[in-house]
């Protein structure tokens, strides 16, 4: 109580003495929306970016068809960002198809696409890149490795 009646004489707000902590909850801002069929499903409101080890476990294909993202892997589940939630029905399809279980989340559709737009581009900058690469070079990075696998035997 002491430290509020100082606080509040210095006119300080309790968020800024623990800024860190409020900033990451405003950054995860979460609610429960109910689905057509009754089940719970939460929703994301902040999502940026998503790593290229999670979005390259669906064909980009079946994520601009049915708009989501898998966003995170667990153990044995995966964290599937939705943009609607009468999209629910192929969750289980999807779920058969990755072998994992997997936990829906709804994401605003806007951000969805971003995210879709921004993965296809990296998908074709990588294509491009792939392409590039001209047989020599390949050979080259074979002998190179295979120097260097010789010397890692004889140590």
């Amino acid at each position: 109580m002491a430290l509020e009646r100082t606080l509040m004489r210095k006119r300080f707000d309790k968020r800024e003495m623990m800024g860190g902590f409020w900033r990451d909850m405003e950054r995860m801002q979460w609610s429960m929306v109910h689905d057509v069929q009754g089940i719970e499903i939460p929703r994301l409101f902040t999502l940026r970016r998503v790593s290229a080890q999670y979005w390259r476990i669906l064909p980009l294909k079946v994520m601009k068809r049915y708009q989501c993202i898998v966003i995170g892997k667990d153990r044995g589940g995966l964290t599937l960002a939705i943009a609607d939630q009468k999209v629910t029905g192929i969750i289980e399809q999807l779920s058969k198809l990755t072998g994992y279980e997997i936990f829906p989340v709804l994401v605003d559709p806007v951000r969805i696409r971003l995210l879709l737009r921004r993965i296809e581009r990296a998908e074709r900058d990588w294509h491009n890149e792939m392409r590039q690469v001209s047989p020599a070079r390949l050979v080259q990075a074979r002998s190179i490795l295979l120097s260097i696998a010789t010397q890692a035997k004889r140590s």
